[in-house]
């Protein structure tokens, strides 16, 4: 298996560093999403889970 890695990002935890890829980001799926979650960011929503 061959796997294409385009960023690499570490993060140092109990005296060792798990790295893991990253893979960009399409912007055009996180402007899909967003515009997909919106209708749940009425202040109604907002009261509703409040507590949560």
């Amino acid at each position: 298996m061959t796997v294409e890695l385009t960023t690499l990002t570490g993060e140092p935890e109990d005296g060792s560093v798990q790295v893991r890829a990253v893979t960009p980001l399409d912007l055009n799926d996180l402007k899909d999403l967003d515009a997909s979650l919106q209708e749940w960011s009425s202040s109604a929503d907002d009261e509703a889970f409040a507590d949560l």
